[in-house]
């Protein structure tokens, strides 16, 4: 039975991590009911979790090198399951995505973009120990254009791609995304 490989994305300080876990520990029925997940096993890549890289020379690029053979080898050990991964722009430069959709072809490959509000979630990106002033609102909104661009060249690839709502009370309503996605016909 194939697995469903789970590119969870969206702006620093959103809350993939948080999003990761709460799905693998408490296994919300109605979130997991509406991604179409309910009764596939729920699988964590934790050294997605465990290599980010939050500051230049902390070891943690060259680890996350190794992420694509990690994944292969729980897809491998798993069969019909949700593998979840929380993905870093680092991710796109290593090219791990396309490496793993084409080694796995006949699993499904989904990217879960968390959004909110920039303004809003730039607040918690400032508290993050690794946050410097350099690090402005300007720059923050400039990467969400960034990761518009991977959004869209990621769906040219055949990722689905399913928008969900970060709040607060772990709720994570599906939402349109449109507005990041461009449409081959425009």
């Amino acid at each position: 039975m194939k697995n469903t490989i789970v590119w969870v994305y969206g702006l620093s300080a959103i809350g993939k991590e948080t999003f990761v876990r709460h799905v693998a520990e408490n296994k919300p029925k109605q979130l997991i009911d509406e991604l179409g997940w309910n009764d596939h096993e729920i699988v964590v890549c934790q050294e997605s979790i465990d290599h980010v890289v939050k500051k230049e020379n902390d070891g943690n690029k060259e680890l996350r090198k190794n992420l694509e053979k990690v994944i292969l080898k729980l897809s491998e050990a798993h069969s019909g399951a949700v593998i979840l991964i929380k993905t870093q722009d680092l991710d796109f430069d290593f090219n791990h995505l396309v490496n793993i959709k084409k080694q796995l072809p006949n699993d499904d490959h989904v990217m879960i973009y968390l959004y909110d509000d920039p303004n809003v979630v730039y607040t918690r990106y400032q508290k993050k120990e690794w946050w410097v002033p350099e690090f402005t609102l300007d720059v923050y909104k400039k990467d969400l254009v960034t990761q518009s661009g991977y959004l869209n060249e990621y769906k040219e690839l055949g990722f689905k791609m399913i928008g969900l709502q970060s709040d607060q009370e772990q709720l994570y309503p599906i939402i349109d995304i449109s507005f990041l996605l461009k449409s081959k016909n425009t």
